[in-house]
């Protein structure tokens, strides 16, 4: 009986033994990794660099756009101070033009009183600019009138007088932007007698210019000649009275040509 228990713990002894060592050898594997096969580790290496690459590149587009926003912030900053300058600037800038772009008051009045006894003359109080229509001063031509003397020659006294003598007369024909090349010459044509007859009147050459503004138009054909006729028909004549504050390329030039 005592050689059956020795037995029985020797056996129990070597399976304890095999138990230990078994988990020992588990314990080995898990740690050194051996149940992780290889390729799913390179796998994992290689997605582990790709996110690394990537919030590297998102970090540099976040502080790109950090900074493009500081840059943006700073322009707002600063059109908000142009536009509170601006705030402050525009209604003595508008005060301005208004008063350079007015006639004097006694002149407003002497032609405002002239045009309402005038018929084809009107003055714009707002604009400080005279409105003729030409079919009722010229001809069928591009002369004058023999009756449109005396209202404009009126005119002329008025545009001569010493408070604004030092203002430059402009005038300006409009209905001539259109594809009629007849009513854009003849427009021209007669601006330019108008302006000939206020030299005539005593008024400097050199305070006297045209502007004919519009395209040049194309040449037209007979065809065209009852479309030129309503062009004609439809056209306004301005002249404004123009402070010397206010700018015109090419008026101060020595010498300057009369057809501006």
């Amino acid at each position: 009986m005592l050689q059956s228990t020795h037995c029985r713990n020797r056996h129990s002894f070597h399976h304890c033994t095999l138990r230990i060592l078994g988990a020992a050898i588990a314990c080995a594997c898990l740690c050194t990794g051996c149940l992780v096969p290889a390729s799913r580790m390179e796998s994992c290496q290689a997605r582990y660099h790709q996110l690394s690459e990537k919030n590297k590149t998102l970090q540099t587009e976040v502080a790109n756009l950090e900074a493009e926003c500081r840059k943006l912030q700073a322009e707002r900053n600063q059109s908000e101070q142009e536009l509170v300058f601006l705030d402050k600037e525009a209604p003595m800038l508008f005060a301005k033009q208004q008063n350079i772009s007015q006639p004097p008051s006694a002149t407003g009045e002497q032609l405002s009183k002239l045009a309402s006894g005038t018929n084809g003359l009107d003055f714009d109080a707002a604009s400080g600019a005279m409105s003729l229509t030409p079919e009722a001063f010229f001809q069928s031509g591009t002369s004058l009138k023999t009756a449109s003397g005396e209202p404009l020659g009126t005119l002329a006294s008025v545009l001569n007088e010493s408070q604004v003598r030092s203002h430059r007369i402009l005038i300006v024909t409009s209905g001539s932007s259109g594809s009629n090349a007849l009513a854009y010459q003849k427009n021209l044509q007669r601006a330019i007698s108008l302006m000939d007859f206020f030299s005539q009147w005593g008024i400097d050459k050199n305070r006297l210019g045209v502007s004919n503004y519009g395209s040049i138009p194309r040449s037209i054909g007979p065809t065209d000649a009852a479309s030129g006729k309503r062009l004609l028909e439809q056209s306004v004549m301005k002249i404004y009275l123009l402070d010397n504050q206010v700018p015109i390329i090419g008026w101060d030039a020595p010498q300057v040509p009369l057809y501006r």
